[in-house]
């Protein structure tokens, strides 16, 4: 199958790049920036704009599917309309033309705005205006919905797929960096009470994008993925053993955090016949699933360890890079 990956050349496109060409499939990365991506026979690349109707059409040519993986995290409005969505109608209208077979869109769990219920499923309210980010709440709103009304009106079969936090062997965020660098120097950290966010294995989501470029998705479908959830304290926790650190932990309550602060349980994709089905993971395998598999007790979901397999952080900056294994 030759799949376009927008954006390949980014964090989760590290990732699904060489999964992929490793499963057979020809791939093809447009991006603005390649100095990532390694060299491969299966592997074409198209270096340019996803809002350049000709760059994008190149790109497009002869697709199979595509994995939409490009977006800035911008929250201006004006940026947000001139590149990202933009980039994103010329995609559409670039798939429509090619008859491309199926589109996988990237899209975040900020759309939930500030949740009314927990756990949040994919029927919860899209509150973008009281999001962390509401024009970035709004712009990928506003794409999930012309993703899916493109699948039900003539274009390729869709899935829309929100997440909040993917990690693979590294961790990256401003958020995290900052708590890296507090600890470090033995500042307290101060974390809100009853508050985490779902952590997406690069492992589990490349098994559901594999999943999912063989499965039936009729109209278009949303999914909510995640391999774990982890409070804020649990993390903190974690920061501190990380950086060897008597940094003391400050719990702020009667403060809600910013963001989901629950949604997606831990579970991956498996086939069940033809259609692909929802089911318990069991491959979380960072230091964050290690770490909370030796509690014996969990907000939401489940963790599990991937024995043997090496994880690094690395804080922003330089400093010393410390690694964890799975035992």
């Amino acid at each position: 199958m030759r799949i376009l990956i927008t954006g390949g050349n980014g964090g989760v496109g590290r990732d699904l790049v060489p999964a992929l060409l490793l499963r057979g499939h020809e791939v093809v990365v447009l991006d603005r920036e390649v100095g990532a991506l390694v060299p491969h026979p299966g592997l074409r690349v198209v270096r340019g704009l996803l809002e350049e109707p000709a760059t994008v059409a190149e790109a497009c040519r002869g697709a199979d599917a595509i994995v939409h993986l490009a977006w800035s995290f911008s929250d201006d409005p004006g940026y947000l309309l001139e590149h990202d969505l933009r980039g994103h109608v010329c995609l559409q209208e670039a798939a429509r033309r090619e008859r491309v077979g199926r589109l996988l869109y990237t899209s975040t769990a900020v759309v939930y705005g500030k949740p009314v219920r927990h756990p949040i499923d994919e029927d919860h309210p899209l509150l973008v205006l009281a999001a962390r980010k509401p024009a970035y709440a709004l712009a990928k709103e506003f794409a999930e919905k012309l993703t899916l009304f493109c699948a039900a009106n003539g274009g390729p079969p869709a899935a829309v797929l929100r997440f909040w936090w993917a990690f693979g062997s590294e961790i990256g965020g401003r958020h995290l960096r900052e708590m890296l660098k507090t600890a470090a120097v033995g500042q307290a950290l101060v974390v809100p009470a009853d508050c985490g966010g779902s952590f997406l294995s690069l492992e589990d989501f490349v098994e559901t994008v594999d999943l999912l470029l063989r499965a039936d998705l009729g109209g278009g479908h949303v999914y909510n993925l995640a391999s774990a959830y982890v409070t804020w304290k649990e993390i903190a926790r974690l920061v501190v053993d990380v950086t060897g650190s008597a940094a003391p932990i400050r719990v702020l309550r009667g403060r809600s955090g910013r963001g989901p602060r629950s949604w997606p349980t831990a579970g991956s994709w498996t086939t069940g016949g033809s259609e692909p089905r929802w089911v318990s993971s069991q491959s979380g395998t960072c230091w964050v699933c290690s770490w909370l598999c030796e509690r014996p007790s969990q907000p939401r979901g489940q963790a599990y360890r991937q024995k043997g397999r090496t994880h690094d952080v690395a804080p922003e900056g330089g400093g010393a890079r410390r690694s964890g294994r799975c035992t």
